[in-house]
C-alpha cells in the first residue's frame, strides 16, 4: 500500500487537532484497547511513565498520529507503522509514501507532522508537500503547547535563569516595565512556544543556541490575549543569526486561558515561468497565507477515535 498525491498539488496544513487529556476518563476496557491499538515499542515506552497524566498524554499523541493517516489518508489502522528520525522526530515508515508522476512513482516524504503535549492538552499538526518538475519541495511543520504556570521562584529570578536563551530584543520584549507579572509570564511562554515549534520543525530539538533564533512580534499583535481563545496571530517574523527567514510562517493562539500553542511551518515558493519577458513568480496556496483562512485547532474526543481503532498484534 502507498499514499498517493497528485503532482503539483498545493502545499497545505491538513490537521490542527487538540485533545484535552483531563477530559478523557477511560474505563479499564477503553484504556486497554487504546494501548493495544499502538505499536508494541510505543506501548512499552508509555507504560514506563510513572504518572497517569504522562501516560495518557503520550498515548493520546500516538492515537492522534494513527487517526491522521487512517482518516485523512485512508490507510488501514493496522498497516500504519511509525519510527523515529536520527533526531528522534516521529516519522512514518509504513506504508510507503509516493507521488504520482507522468513517468511513474516518485518515492519521497509527502506528509510532515508533529505532536506536542503539556499540561492538559495534546496537539497534532500536519502539512503536505508538492512536486514541481520532478523535484520535491520539502515543507516541514512543528508545534508546541505550553501551560502558563507561575514558577516557584520570584518572576525576575525565573526570567534570569533563561536569560541566555533569548536575544536582547526578545528579553526586552518579555519584561518591559509597563507589563504586569502575569503579562510578562504570558509573553515568556509565547516566545518559548515559538522557539520550540521551530526547532521541532527542523528536527534538531533544543540542541541549538536558542538566542540565535529571534522572533520579532508585530506591533498590532503584542497583546497576549489569553482571554480570547479565538484570536490567532500570524505576523511574527523569524530571524536566524540576524538574517530574516520570510519563508517561515507562524500561527499563535490559546487552547484555553492557561495554554498557549504555536505552529511553525516552512514552505517553498513555486516559480511559474512564461515565455519572453512575461516570466512571473507566484506563491503556492498555503493555509495561513493572505489568500486563505487560518483555522483554529479542532478539539477531538478520544472515544470517537477509539471507535475506529484496531488492536495491533
Amino acid at each position: 500500500m502507498s499514499i498517493i498525491a497528485e503532482e503539483n498539488k498545493a502545499t497545505k496544513i491538513t490537521a490542527r487537532w487538540a485533545v484535552n487529556v483531563t477530559d478523557w476518563r477511560p474505563t479499564h476496557e477503553q484504556y486497554t484497547l487504546a494501548l493495544n491499538s499502538i505499536q508494541t515499542e510505543e506501548r512499552e515506552r508509555i507504560l514506563r511513565f510513572r504518572l497517569e497524566q504522562d501516560q495518557k498524554s503520550s498515548l493520546i499523541g500516538r492515537l492522534l498520529l494513527r487517526w491522521l493517516f487512517h482518516t485523512v489518508y485512508r490507510v488501514d489502522w493496522e498497516a500504519i507503522r511509525f519510527g523515529r528520525s536520527a533526531n528522534n522526530k516521529p516519522i512514518l515508515i509504513s506504508p510507503e509514501v509516493n507521488y504520482t508522476h507522468n513517468s511513474g512513482l516518485l518515492s519521497d516524504p509527502k506528509i510532515d507532522f508533529n505532536i506536542s503535549h503539556h499540561g492538559d492538552w495534546v496537539v497534532l499538526v500536519s502539512i503536505e508537500n508538492f512536486i514541481e518538475n520532478r523535484k520535491q519541495n520539502l515543507n516541514v511543520i512543528g508545534v508546541d503547547v505550553m501551560k502558563i504556570e507561575v514558577p516557584n521562584e520570584p518572576i525576575s529570578q525565573f526570567f534570569e535563569i533563561f536569560r541566555d536563551q533569548f536575544s536582547e530584543y526578545e528579553y526586552n520584549t518579555i519584561k518591559p516595565p509597563n507589563l504586569s507579572e502575569k503579562e510578562q509570564l504570558q509573553r515568556f511562554y509565547r516566545y518559548w512556544c515559538l522557539k520550540e515549534s521551530y526547532v521541532k520543525a527542523i528536527g534538531v530539538g533544543l540542541n541549538m543556541k536558542l538566542s540565535d533564533i529571534e522572533f520579532r512580534l508585530a506591533d498590532d499583535e503584542l497583546v497576549d490575549d489569553g482571554e480570547d481563545i479565538k484570536s490567532i496571530k500570524t505576523k511574527t517574523q523569524l530571524y536566524v543569526i540576524n538574517e530574516p527567514c520570510p519563508e517561515w510562517k507562524f500561527e499563535e493562539s490559546y487552547l484555553d486561558q492557561s495554554h498557549c500553542v504555536a505552529i511553525a511551518y516552512y514552505y517553498k515558493q513555486k516559480k511559474i515561468h512564461k515565455s519572453g519577458d512575461d516570466a512571473v513568480t507566484a506563491r503556492n496556496t498555503v493555509v495561513g497565507d493572505d489568500d486563505d483562512e487560518t483555522l483554529p485547532f479542532k478539539v477531538l474526543d478520544v472515544n470517537d477515535i477509539l471507535q475506529y481503532a484496531k488492536e495491533i498484534s
